[in-house]
């Protein structure tokens, strides 16, 4: 399979690119119902959104600005992540059921960026050494994500469903 050439790809990277926003609201709902038990503190694509915000405007950016940057933020990874693996799935011949592998995805995709990206930018400390019970919150939202991503990007794919997805 040539990459260049493949008409299919461009279709891939759209249905993967809505697929993630869809599955990142999907997402931000878990992550917004832990919040307001108490679960989760600030954030992460929020205490992203405002280091780069703070290294932009010198820390002037108001509340509204901070917000539209976290919803932008958080949409953009979502996206351009879940793009890559529907890409990533095609190109592996759609693994199923795409719920597994996506939320397998999703878990990988947090321990990387929880692990070592987010720590590495002194963005937040890594999830050993992270305030009780956001790691876990954001393990389950990564994996909530990756599922939902990896389904609803087949759908717009037009994946034919197999038994098992």
């Amino acid at each position: 399979m040539d990459l260049r050439t493949d008409p299919t790809i461009v279709r891939e990277l759209a249905a993967g690119a809505v697929a993630g926003t869809v599955a990142t609201v999907a997402m931000s709902t878990l992550m917004l119902t832990a919040q307001r038990a108490g679960l989760l503190g600030e954030q992460p694509p929020r205490k992203l959104s405002d280091a780069v915000l703070d290294a932009v405007s010198g820390g002037r950016a108001d509340e509204r600005t901070r917000r539209l940057g976290t919803t932008i933020v958080h949409l953009g990874i979502g996206a351009t992540a879940a793009a890559l693996h529907q890409v990533g799935r095609h190109i592996a011949g759609r693994p199923r059921p795409a719920a597994v592998w996506g939320g397998g995805f999703g878990a990988v995709f947090w321990a990387l960026n929880y692990g070592f990206v987010a720590p590495a930018l002194g963005i937040m400390p890594p999830p050993d050494r992270d305030r009780p019970g956001r790691a876990p919150v954001m393990l389950a939202a990564n994996v909530v994500w990756g599922a939902v991503s990896a389904v609803v990007g087949d759908r717009l794919a037009r994946v034919p469903a197999r038994s098992g997805s």
